[in-house]
């Protein structure tokens, strides 16, 4: 469904993954929660939801003898959800007291840090807290499906053991009577905003741990962006590829610093970001950071040619096992279709891989990974932390 978390009322955050949540579990009239779980459970079939800033999505997989039946119920109750006080209320409960485990795992707290520094004053900065989920009543969650189960903001895909023409009846029995109207798609100009992207920050959030968790980060570029492809294939040098990218060899065997480390970048339909992280005992930060900053000011000369055709060797090997179940090539399909990639993306990844040159490589470890590109975020005891460091502290919203 398009449309999502970033339309969210600011004092209703919480209202989309709730509203979503109460749908899958509640049930409708027909098949309230007790009838829709054992049915579900008899059939060894999911029914879930996941509440995205742009998109939300509702997924079944069912075995195939029983997708007929398991797909006419749950539309049932997508299409006449009962919002039972009891059920919602229950799982209002659970995600007000999953707002307390937001700073215990160091390394998911870095990333949340992150995210609301790098999103700062953006739709995709907010989180919901105690206050915002308690405004939510029964009424929105009413307002909020009339809203968003709308034939215009729908994609449908299907994949596994079928015959196309009992989908297409099938869908048009259900999906297909539908009324459209194209007023009821998003606005999704908010999404829009660029980031804030600090640069040279350093944010720190106290924490008596053993080991802090330092996170680099910094502005990537989006998936069609004529870079996307070099820069994954650098980030598989760096740090992508576990145990033989360059980060663990020369952080973790070399030099004993952390147990894991490893670089990501993501990238979207609009922007993309990327980064370092790792964790290390407290003696060490000084040190770590000292040498992750001195490895990003290095990345230009890290690898030679034989180093780029081995980890495009690699990347080829792996391709083929990226999406091994038709619920992650359904998900990949779509996000193609959304970022509005060509139709011959996955086609012709491969052998754009390959074309991948060392000059490539080294213009893009230039353009993107020079130190003064990146902000940190840390995670533990500040007397930890590297002397001299102008240090940002930062609080989780509850």
């Amino acid at each position: 469904l398009e449309g999502g978390r970033f339309e969210e009322p600011d004092k209703k955050l919480g209202l989309t993954t709730l509203w979503g949540n109460c749908v899958t579990y509640s049930g409708s009239k027909l098949y309230p929660r007790e009838k829709l779980s054992a049915q579900l459970e008899n059939h060894a079939s999911n029914f879930n939801f996941s509440a995205g800033l742009e998109r939300s999505l509702f997924s079944l997989s069912a075995l195939t003898p029983y997708f007929q039946k398991d797909f006419t119920t749950t539309w049932d109750v997508l299409n006449h959800p009962r919002f039972f006080a009891e059920d919602c209320s229950l799982l209002k409960k659970q995600l007000t007291e999953s707002i307390q485990e937001r700073d215990k795992n160091p390394g998911r707290l870095a990333f949340l840090i992150r995210k609301l520094q790098f999103w700062k004053g953006s739709v995709r900065a907010r989180l919901y807290t105690k206050k915002t989920l308690e405004n939510i009543t029964s009424q929105d969650f009413l307002a909020w499906h009339k809203k968003n189960f709308q034939a215009a903001r729908m994609s449908i895909a299907v994949a596994g053991n079928f015959q196309v023409e009992n989908i297409v009846k099938l869908l048009n029995q259900t999906y297909g009577k539908m009324k459209w109207d194209s007023s009821t798609y998003p606005d999704k100009t908010p999404l829009e905003k660029n980031p804030a992207n600090p640069k040279q920050k350093a944010f720190f959030y106290a924490k008596q741990i053993p080991q802090t968790s330092i996170l680099f980060f910094a502005k990537g570029i989006p998936h069609a962006h004529k870079d996307y492809i070099p820069l994954k294939v650098f980030d598989y040098l760096l740090g992508g590829s576990s145990f033989q990218s360059f980060l663990m060899q020369d952080i973790r065997v070399k030099r004993g610093w952390a147990y894991s480390v490893y670089s990501f970048y993501t990238a979207g339909s609009r922007f993309g970001s990327l980064g370092i992280f790792g964790q290390t005992a407290n003696q060490n930060v000084p040190s770590y950071t000292k040498r992750v900053e001195q490895i990003l000011q290095e990345s230009p000369t890290l690898f030679d040619e034989k180093k780029l055709n081995e980890a495009k060797t690699s990347i080829k090997n792996k391709f083929v096992f990226l999406y091994k179940t038709p619920a992650e090539y359904l998900w990949l399909y779509l996000s193609l279709k959304w970022e509005k990639m060509p139709p011959d993306y996955l086609q012709t990844f491969v052998e754009n891989v390959e074309k991948v040159k060392l000059k490539e490589i080294q213009e893009i470890a230039r353009k993107y990974y020079h130190p003064e590109r990146f902000s940190k975020v840390f995670v533990g005891p500040k007397k930890s932390l590297p002397e001299n460091t102008k240090l940002i502290p930062v609080q989780i919203p509850k």
